[in-house]
């Protein structure tokens, strides 16, 4: 059995970390860079950190290990996907998300698979679309990476069907884009 720690905090999205961090004030942050930044402008609060770095690794003992990739543009600027090999699992942030909720955790177990489906397209096409590029740099990440389950920072946990969820990303970004675009102005 793994060991319990709550003195770390790995930085998917820089969201509600200010009151994670008052309540836990011997916490360590681990992000980007750029995250790590931002949360020191927006918070105002001094912490602990430690910087997440491309290919870089957190030994958490007892053999469990946080490999990181730094995804920028996903579709904030400081964003990075977690990936636990010993559970092989993938802490994707933006990526693979959904609007989406039923009772339920994973997506094996959607009832009204037309609905998440949907979803999972209008999230793709109103959140990710704006950054293709980037979303074919992050497919590439994670192409050699064994991974058994996605965890999104948005809708349910990816732990069927993955192949199917990867070739539908590969396939919206890479649709041409039209090149007559239209802006609302209210």
């Amino acid at each position: 059995a793994a060991e319990k720690r709550d003195d770390l905090l790995s930085d998917v999205l820089t969201e509600k970390e200010i009151e994670l961090i008052e309540k836990n004030p011997d916490i360590t942050i681990v992000g980007t860079v750029a995250a790590l930044r931002n949360l020191k402008e927006i918070t105002n609060i001094e912490f602990k950190e430690c910087v997440a770095k491309d290919g870089g690794e957190l030994d958490l003992g007892n053999g469990i290990k946080l490999s990181f990739l730094i995804t920028p543009g996903l579709n904030w600027p400081d964003t990075m996907m977690t990936y636990m090999p010993l559970e092989k699992v993938l802490f994707s942030g933006d990526v693979f998300g959904a609007h989406y909720c039923e009772d339920c955790i994973y997506n094996n177990d959607i009832i009204h698979f037309d609905k998440y489906e949907k979803a999972f397209k209008e999230y793709y096409d109103y959140i990710m679309s704006p950054f293709d590029g980037f979303v074919r740099s992050a497919l590439s990440k994670i192409d050699e990476i064994d991974f058994e389950m996605i965890c999104p920072g948005n809708g349910p946990v990816i732990a069927t069907d993955i192949d199917d969820v990867i070739d539908k990303y590969t396939k919206y970004s890479s649709v041409e884009k039209s090149e007559n675009n239209t802006m609302g102005i209210f």
